[in-house]
């Protein structure tokens, strides 16, 4: 079972969240962290693996497309945090629903197969989670994977950035 304080605590405690994030949008990802059990329903139990993460990902950008969760983001950005980037809401909407519908096909494809994508790329599904191109598995996380012991559900309330990319 997922433990979505822990999630939100591990997302506060990361300083690719907190300096990323504006503090006026913290709570629609809070609110988001809080849907996970249902966005990941069936892989929360599920063993660390490559295809397990990926799908995982995908699950949730799927769902962040679906629901326009893109455009509430964006909409509650404050003036300032949009000047600073140089564009609009309804022009940051835009770009990122793009962005991630356009990848919602190829993560999808990458999911069904896996072996290929390692073998494209030269690299071994344990240098894959460790490096910080792939998942990023940092101390105790990387070290409860590579035993084999680590969960979806885990990984999100240890390192949630592995999965939601964060920051």
């Amino acid at each position: 079972m997922l433990n979505t304080d822990k999630v939100i605590q591990a997302m506060e405690q990361d300083p690719n969240f907190t300096n990323s994030v504006p503090q006026e949008v913290r709570g629609l990802y809070h609110d988001l962290v809080r849907q996970l059990p249902t966005i990941l329903e069936g892989s929360l139990d599920a063993k660390v693996t490559v295809a397990a993460l990926l799908g995982a990902k995908y699950a949730l950008c799927k769902h962040v497309v679906e629901t326009g969760f893109i455009g509430t983001v964006s909409s509650a950005l404050p003036a300032s945090a949009l000047e600073a980037m140089g564009i609009t809401a309804e022009a940051l909407t835009e770009t990122m629903g793009q962005t991630l519908t356009a990848l919602l096909p190829r993560l999808e494809g990458i999911c069904f197969d896996i072996e290929t994508f390692l073998d494209q790329h030269g690299i071994t599904e344990d240098v894959f989670m460790s490096n910080k191109q792939g998942a990023a598995l940092t101390g105790d996380v990387l070290s409860a994977y590579l035993a084999g012991t680590l969960t979806i559900a885990e990984l999100l309330e240890r390192q949630p950035s592995a999965v939601m990319a964060i920051g």
